[in-house]
């Protein structure tokens, strides 16, 4: 029962973070996956963790993680609320969601669901936080990003330590 409510917790927290940068999730946990997946490979949550700790996947993810991070400095870029990114920000934490259930052994699905109930308020709450630092502080826009960049990287990579790191912990 203690996994199952850690997998739903870190699935919202996740969800948060895929909210204000939408690759931060599915690639910091593809990158654990990649270091836990002989561990997880039993049934459907297996065969997910052997399809996200593949390394060609994993540099994709990386790929568009670093093309998000450049995006999100450019002037033509959507803000994160509008209805396509937003939904994408959705369908991240609902995938951060449940690649942590995986990594903590549970069933996919209320991680997931905890994941999109993350996302939403992630990214309303990044979304204003930075619109705020931009019109009350003289920091020009590119560098609140990479400030937000930063926090919400270092924050997953915290968040990272909660999941199991041996086979005995997943069981």
């Amino acid at each position: 029962m203690k996994m199952k409510l850690q997998a739903i917790g870190l699935g919202f927290a996740f969800g948060l973070l895929s909210g204000a940068r939408a690759m931060s999730g599915p690639v910091l946990l593809s990158s654990h996956l990649a270091s836990e997946a002989p561990a997880l490979t039993v049934g459907a949550s297996g065969r997910l963790a052997q399809i996200f700790s593949a390394r060609p996947l994993g540099a994709g993810l990386r790929l568009m993680a670093l093309g998000e991070i450049a995006g999100d400095k450019a002037l033509f870029t959507m803000p994160r609320i509008q209805l396509g990114p937003l939904a994408a920000r959705v369908a991240s934490g609902a995938l951060s969601g449940a690649l942590v259930a995986v990594a903590c052994g549970e069933g996919v699905g209320r991680p997931a669901l905890a994941g999109v109930d993350g996302a939403v308020p992630g990214a309303f709450a990044g979304y204003t936080l930075r619109r705020l630092a931009a019109k009350h502080t003289p920091i020009p826009d590119p560098l609140l990003g990479a400030a937000e960049d930063l926090l919400v990287y270092g924050a997953g990579l915290v968040l990272l330590r909660a999941l199991p790191r041996e086979a005995e912990e997943v069981s």
